[in-house]
């Protein structure tokens, strides 16, 4: 299946802990970016530092080189189901910070270096880089 490739559910276990959110109806006030669910790749966490006490924790993670071009500073990224903006990225890895409101309504406490996780780039850099290349 097409899903185990992409993604990281191969990998789950049972008791696991995951990001559920019911979707949004197109009256809902938008509080972070478009997030479809469809899994584009998986990344790893290569480093993890926490900040200020732990009140902040600094991701970086690897991903497939061909999701680079869709991940930008101050852009938004899907990790695992959940919003996030990228503070900063570099072919083939991207940096997150996560705030402590993150941290305690999510799974991202639990992810350590190592951790494969789903990404899902942005809805809007998938659409424009389609417009864009169509054209040609």
């Amino acid at each position: 299946f097409k899903t185990l490739e992409l993604t990281n559910f191969g990998l789950l276990k049972v008791g696991d802990t995951v990001n559920l959110e019911r979707s949004s109806l197109p009256t809902t006030r938008l509080g972070g970016h478009i997030v479809s669910g469809h899994v584009d790749g998986t990344g790893k966490i290569l480093t993890l530092e926490e900040r200020e006490g732990g009140a902040v924790v600094c991701y970086t993670v690897g991903n497939d080189p061909s999701l680079s071009k869709y991940v930008a500073p101050r852009g938004s990224i899907t990790v695992d189901g959940i919003s996030l903006t990228v503070v900063d990225s570099r072919p083939g890895e991207f940096d997150l910070v996560l705030i402590p409101e993150t941290l305690k309504k999510t799974n991202a406490s639990f992810w350590k270096p190592g951790s494969i996780l789903n990404l899902e780039i942005d809805l809007v850099a998938r659409y424009l880089e389609q417009l864009l290349t169509s054209r040609k």
